[in-house]
This record gives structure tokens, C-alpha cells and sequence, in this order.
């Protein structure tokens, strides 16, 4: 009789852990959703600009990255005219993410119209 009592009012504490949990999670979601607010700014990603800026240095390089890709990337299409000055970089042995950076495209794509041109060079042998 005790195990099962025990059993059951573990049960219930488990059930209200779950609940608790849920409050927690949803007062912290609605916290977050609020702190553009208290600062002026209207959404969280004008909340993440405005605090690049201040973040520390291997975390503002990323965050710069990110947050500038996702603020101001559009899909751009390139013509004939600037693939040709983009395989000529290539060709010249330009970094991919710099190609990428000047052209303001995904490096994703260099690299995939570089193995489409044949521009990529044999692997070397890692060494042991």
C-alpha cells in the first residue's frame, strides 16, 4: 500500500514539475519578446543590431556575420558578364570568401560554380 501511495504522489509531482515548467518557459518567452521594448527599438532582431556593436571579439565577428546576412542579404542574381569577372577571381586564386564578400553572394555558391568550372584543384595528402 505504501509503494503504490508513494508512487502516485511522485505521479502528481511530476505532473505539477511539467506544469511549472511550462510557466516558466512561457513567462521567459514573453520576457524576451518584451526586451525590445524597454529600449526603444521595436523587434528582436533591431534588439541583436543594435547590440553587435558591443559584443565580445570572436562573438561580434559571428554575430556581425550573421545578423548583416540575415538583415540585408536579398537573393541577388548575377549576369554572364559578372560570372566571368567572378571565375577570373577564381582563377587567380582568390579566396572563395572573399569572391563571395566583393560579389555579395553565398559563398555556397562560389564554391558550387567552382566545381562546376573545374577550378577546384586535387586535394593533398594530409600528412601523419
Amino acid at each position: 500500500m505504501n509503494l503504490q501511495l508513494a508512487r502516485a504522489k511522485l505521479s502528481a509531482l511530476e505532473r505539477q514539475k511539467q506544469r511549472l515548467e511550462t510557466q516558466i518557459q512561457k513567462r521567459t518567452e514573453k520576457a524576451y519578446r518584451a526586451l525590445p521594448g524597454y529600449v526603444g527599438l521595436r523587434t528582436i532582431d533591431d534588439l541583436l543590431l543594435a547590440l553587435v556593436p558591443h559584443a565580445s571579439g570572436s562573438l561580434g565577428v559571428r554575430s556581425n556575420t550573421v545578423v548583416a546576412d540575415r538583415a540585408t542579404r536579398t537573393r541577388k542574381r548575377l549576369g554572364d558578364k559578372e560570372k566571368a569577372q567572378v571565375r577570373k577571381a577564381l582563377a587567380a586564386g582568390t579566396p572563395v570568401a572573399q569572391v563571395a564578400r566583393e560579389f555579395g553572394i553565398a559563398s555556397v555558391t562560389v564554391y558550387l560554380w567552382k566545381k562546376k568550372w573545374s577550378l577546384t584543384g586535387k586535394r593533398r595528402a594530409r600528412s601523419k
